[in-house]
């Protein structure tokens, strides 16, 4: 898996031997995430988040409880934990 990813954020070469960089050639499919272009140059402190500013919810949250956690966080994905966020 990472060795396609790796692949497919690395230049190619086209069958003129010009190099074809996949986010530049209008495929769509080709085309990676936002922010995946900069994978490479990202270290772990650049990304990480300290546990106290995790937003998330326990598996047997109520639904009305879920809506005001995303409501409030602005957030559109939430980790789920069971006991505890560990």
């Amino acid at each position: 898996m990472f060795g396609r990813l790796i692949g497919a954020l690395s230049p190619g070469e086209d069958e003129d031997g010009d190099l074809e960089i996949p986010a530049l050639s209008g495929d769509p499919v080709a085309m990676p995430p936002p922010g995946m272009l900069n994978l490479r140059r990202m270290r772990v402190e650049d990304v990480m988040l300290p546990k106290a500013e995790i937003v998330s919810v326990a598996e047997d949250i109520s639904k009305d409880d879920l809506v005001e956690v995303f409501r409030s966080s602005g957030l559109t994905r939430l980790p789920v934990f069971r006991g505890t966020l560990d």
